[in-house]
């Protein structure tokens, strides 16, 4: 396996695993805030600015303390010995066979024991505690950096225009006002 697919797939799993993290902490902390906002009414306007420092203080300690139940649901990031292994295991669950015409070999892929660094996992236990399936293109072949270049060049600019695009209509609205 190139070394190049190796690094593409700690890149996209580190990429992944920091979109789940804030995807889960937005989830978490916007049931949080439903919760906090119907058991703390808005109160009269002079009492506003305590009313949102005790928001902010009870958002940042609840932050805090969700944030590593969060974190530890899976690994960051990919261990340099266990990322040939973690892909080795994860086009085993994509390349097992069907059960249907195979009868029980997909199961025995799936309960093939793939030794890391530190411990010995099964393809279904790999599966479960990294979820490699949604960074499975990474895996496919190598792509040139000069897409990732061009990529990230165009995000900037899609970026660009969102805000030229809000400055836009923040104008039309002051306008018509």
């Amino acid at each position: 396996m190139p070394d190049e697919i190796v690094v593409q797939v700690c890149d996209a799993y580190a990429k992944f695993r920091s979109d789940e993290i804030d995807r889960d902490m937005d989830d978490i902390m916007t049931k949080w805030r439903t919760r906090w906002e119907a058991e703390n009414p808005a109160p009269k306007q002079r009492h506003l600015s305590e009313y949102h420092d005790r928001y902010r203080t009870e958002f940042e300690q609840h932050r805090l303390s969700v944030l590593p139940e969060v974190v530890a649901k899976r690994p960051e990031r990919l261990g340099q010995y266990d990322a040939p292994q973690l892909i080795r295991a994860t086009k085993m669950l994509i390349c097992r066979p069907h059960s249907k015409h195979f009868g029980g070999e997909g199961d025995k892929v799936l309960d093939a024991k793939v030794e890391l660094f530190d411990e010995e996992l099964s393809v279904l236990e790999i599966h479960k505690k990294y979820s490699l399936w949604d960074i499975k293109a990474s895996m496919e072949k190598v792509f040139p950096k000069e897409q990732d270049a061009l990529l990230a060049s165009l995000a900037e600019q899609l970026e660009e225009l969102t805000g030229i695009r809000q400055q836009l209509v923040y104008l039309r609205s002051d306008m018509s006002e």
